[in-house]
């Protein structure tokens, strides 16, 4: 997931003749799945790059692995992607700022196709963008229905899942940026709400199947084939916080905002898989766990104590994960190996 508060803190305070309206929603579940197991761990850092020592990254996010080992992430101010190999080493960076051909204005939204493509969404010029595993712009192209984009998964061959702010929020897009369909929500409470509250992630499973996990509220899906598999709650219940609309005249145009009633909690951070388990790093009252599922069947399985530092933890296999640390004045980047106490779990 990617920066939910980025959305409490950007809203802005209408002018001029206006009104409020509150919003309420229902809960997706009424409690949570479980209580949280954790499983003894230690963490060892295999390589760490960013802080005062090195380039400074300003608001790195959505870290994705590549193939040969390697990871990519976006620095949301600075708009550079940045590619590391396996040992930790600047592989290249990319991007300049602008409107113009090969440049990009609000990118938010970023994966890795499993041939080593970047694939990235630039909201702010309604395109999408496809650099090569060296860093090369090999395809950019407008988007048939632009949209806010906060986050993007590979589902097949040219074929990109957009979250959106639209509703329904999903869409997928071929490579020119055609909309191939949109998938309903799985769940009725989707109607009611704004799309501050239904904000969250998605990753991809495996061929055809993805899921969504809300970024502040209490659960994930579990889609295939465009149809809903499966709905589960968090292991920890988190309410799905209220919104405000502002409606404000401006001449003979209404202009619409939709904010959030009080600051919110967030929920899943950030999603990952390995496999068939699911790993969700977890805010909400905890501040710090890695949750992990088995997507066959949804069952909560265990957690990791994490830091509440970390803004994003992934998956890599091989009990390594790609973190991204907020602890220090400048945030670094870093693939660490968990070490687990008493027996070795994935």
């Amino acid at each position: 997931m990617k920066t939910p508060i980025r959305h409490w803190l950007l809203a802005g305070l209408l002018t001029g003749c206006s009104s409020a309206e509150s919003g309420t929603t229902m809960d997706l579940w009424n409690r949570g799945g479980g209580s949280r197991q954790y499983l003894p761990v230690e963490y060892d850092t295999v390589w760490s790059w960013g802080a005062i020592d090195d380039t400074v990254l300003a608001t790195p996010r959505h870290a994705s692995p590549t193939p040969s080992g390697g990871i990519v992430l976006v620095d949301l101010t600075l708009q550079r992607v940045r590619a590391f190999d396996s040992v930790g080493r600047l592989a290249w960076s990319w991007g300049v700022r602008g409107q113009g051909p090969g440049e990009i204005s609000d990118v938010r939204a970023l994966t890795v196709a499993p041939g080593g493509e970047v694939i990235l969404i630039d909201s702010g010029n309604g395109r999408l963008v496809v650099l090569g595993d060296d860093g090369s712009l090999l395809h950019e192209v407008r988007l048939e229905e632009p949209a806010y984009v906060n986050d993007v998964a590979v589902l097949g061959p040219d074929q990109y899942l957009l979250n959106t702010d639209a509703n329904p929020p999903w869409m997928v897009v071929n490579r020119d940026g055609r909309v191939i369909s949109t998938v309903s929500p799985p769940w009725i409470g989707f109607e009611q709400m704004g799309f501050l509250q239904w904000n969250g992630s998605v990753t991809r499973w495996k061929e055809g199947a993805w899921i969504f996990g809300f970024g502040y509220g209490n659960g994930w899906f579990v889609f295939q084939d465009d149809g809903s598999q499966g709905s589960y709650p968090y292991v920890e219940h988190t309410l799905f916080p209220q919104v405000v609309r502002q409606r404000s005249r401006e001449g003979l145009a209404v202009r619409t905002v939709t904010t959030f009633l009080e600051r919110p909690t967030p929920s899943g951070m950030a999603l990952s898989v390995v496999g068939d388990t699911l790993a969700v790093l977890f805010d909400g009252e905890t501040n710090g766990a890695l949750d992990k599922y088995d997507l066959r069947t949804g069952e909560y399985l265990y957690s990791q104590e994490v830091a509440p530092t970390v803004r994003e933890m992934i998956a890599l296999g091989n009990n390594t994960y790609a973190i991204i640390d907020y602890r220090d004045l400048f945030p670094t980047a870093a693939v660490v190996r968990a070490r687990m106490r008493d027996r070795e779990r994935q």
